[in-house]
């Protein structure tokens, strides 16, 4: 799925296993209209999209978020409102193309998402 112009990576660093990253949101995106007009959210699965989106940045392969262990949405985001989120990635990498990963989404004041669970990159490069 191509987000890249629903949101713009404003930072990124990596340091071993951790990945930071800052996003930025486009409220003007036509699917803030449908979800939901007037009160736009940020839908989970585009969350999802996005840590996905960032691992394969960093890795600089394709990945297949192949089992979720826990997902937990805590609060909403208004891409209004909150205008940068903060994705908090540990990847570890296991045996052949298996990753460990373990995502928090927030801003200073709160927690949007909770991730835990396991990638392989893709074999179709």
């Amino acid at each position: 799925m191509e987000l890249t112009s629903i949101y713009e990576i404003t930072s990124i660093e990596v340091a071993g296993e951790k990945i930071n990253a800052s996003i930025s949101f486009n409220e003007n995106h036509p699917v803030f209209e449908g979800h939901f007009p007037g009160n736009p959210i940020v839908p989970g699965v585009v969350q999802v999209q996005i840590l996905k989106d960032l691992l394969e940045q960093v890795l600089d392969k394709g990945i297949f978020l192949n089992r979720t262990k826990s997902i937990k949405f805590l609060n909403i985001i208004n891409p209004i409102e909150d205008k940068e989120v903060h994705f908090e990635i540990i990847q570890k990498q296991h045996v052949d193309k298996d990753i460990a990963v373990k995502c928090i989404v927030k801003t200073e004041k709160q927690v949007y998402m909770k991730y835990s669970g396991n990638a392989i990159i893709s074999v179709l490069e």
